[in-house]
């Protein structure tokens, strides 16, 4: 083989990547797969076919199971998919539009998501189609969102608006099909609750947050998921990019055997316990313990393809997962509340109450289950550590 040559990601080789991607997702359903490959074959149908792809996978990397509904029925309406999310037996319809025209028409994409027939609630996903990559006036996010979301709210106070039931609005944008030789674009997503009252935009506490956040866990996680599979991962093996293309794996994994310096300096056999790497000096701090117990540090200095593999994968470079490796400092109200709900959730109601026993309220604490204790708790250790922030801001 010759050697490999670098040249930057456009949007343009960027769209084949993620195509293939989302083919390969779709090899986790069989039958959804068969049908949308058979759709994006016909020209007409590709540019909607191709979203429907995008859809398909992104849910079923979140963790649902797809069922393909037969639209060829016309004796019936018919969804493009039923999905279930498999931790939580949720199941939901899904539609999937795009916009087609000048114009980013709301309403119409939404009346005919709304109207077909189903039983379970729904997910719409909106394509915007949109090239433009200026903000909205006066708005950290993308025009497009912000002209997507003043028309869903009018849509949702139409007369026409009223009479459609309730549905999760997933408004999408990206940009890269308008600019093929572009690198780094902008994208965004909009989560829209279409006549879910709690969804929408407005000041709410941050026990309220937690609460609706719990209450829509599954489409919570799936925007989570979308997120986090932006970046098209180099393997699909869990190895990191670094060691991909024959580069020797990683060298340093908790519980095997290697040759070190001993207490005396002379090299002995050890099992490596655990590890931390040091980016600034460009080694590993590693604990080891020898075959008579004896338990000491090392320091191992790592190559250029370890540093990288370490800053992608940060818990998992040492063959276990590390919880707190390249955990991001909490920076919302949200965040610290997660933070804490890691240490807190299952502690019993009575330490939960004892922590809480200077309380004004105790009494009113005491009639709480455990989880809403809990989540008290957490709540009132997350406000206490953003109003610093707040303060200084």
């Amino acid at each position: 083989m010759g050697a490999s040559v670098a040249q930057p990601l456009t949007w343009a080789i960027g769209t084949y990547l993620r195509f293939a991607y989302d083919l390969y997702s779709l090899k986790h359903a069989v039958e959804v797969q068969k049908l949308l490959i058979d759709r994006i074959k016909c020209p007409e149908n590709f540019p909607g076919a191709l979203y429907e792809v995008q859809v398909a996978a992104a849910l079923l990397r979140a963790g649902f199971r797809l069922q393909h509904q037969d639209e060829t029925d016309r004796r019936t309406t018919h969804v493009e998919f039923i999905a279930t999310d498999v931790k939580s037996g949720a199941t939901y319809a899904v539609e999937a539009k795009r916009r087609e025209g000048r114009r980013m028409n709301i309403n119409r994409q939404i009346h005919r998501a709304l109207s077909k027939k189903s039983e379970h609630p729904r997910i719409v996903f909106i394509d915007t189609n949109d090239g433009r990559l200026e903000l909205g006036r006066g708005r950290p996010n993308p025009v497009a969102l912000v002209e997507a979301e003043n028309l869903l709210k009018l849509y949702e106070r139409d007369p026409t608006g009223q009479t459609l039931p309730k549905a999760y609005v997933i408004v999408t944008y990206d940009p890269d099909e308008h600019h093929l030789d572009a690198v780094d674009l902008p994208s965004g997503v909009l989560l829209w609750g279409f006549h879910i009252e709690d969804l929408h935009p407005g000041p709410k506490t941050l026990l309220q947050q937690v609460k609706i956040r719990r209450r829509h866990a599954p489409v919570f996680s799936l925007l989570d998921s979308m997120q986090m599979h932006r970046r098209i991962p180099a393997t699909f093996d869990g190895a990191a990019e670094a060691f991909s293309g024959g580069t020797p794996k990683a060298r340093l994994q908790v519980g095997q055997r290697m040759e070190v310096p001993g207490p005396n300096g002379t090299q002995i056999e050890a099992t490596l316990e655990n590890c931390v790497v040091m980016p600034k000096s460009r080694e590993a701090c590693c604990v080891v313990c020898s075959d008579d117990q004896q338990r000491f540090v090392v320091k191992i200095l790592l190559t250029d393809d370890e540093i990288q593999a370490h800053a992608q994968h940060p818990k998992t470079f040492f063959g276990v997962i590390d919880k707190n490796a390249g955990r991001p400092r909490p920076k919302t109200g949200l965040d610290w509340f997660d933070f804490f709900w890691e240490a807190y959730s299952s502690s019993t109601k009575e330490k939960l109450i004892e922590l809480m026993d200077q309380a004004p309220d105790v009494e009113r604490l005491k009639e709480m289950t455990q989880e809403d204790l809990a989540d008290e708790y957490c709540a009132q250790m997350a406000n206490a550590m953003i109003k610093p922030q707040l303060g200084r801001m």
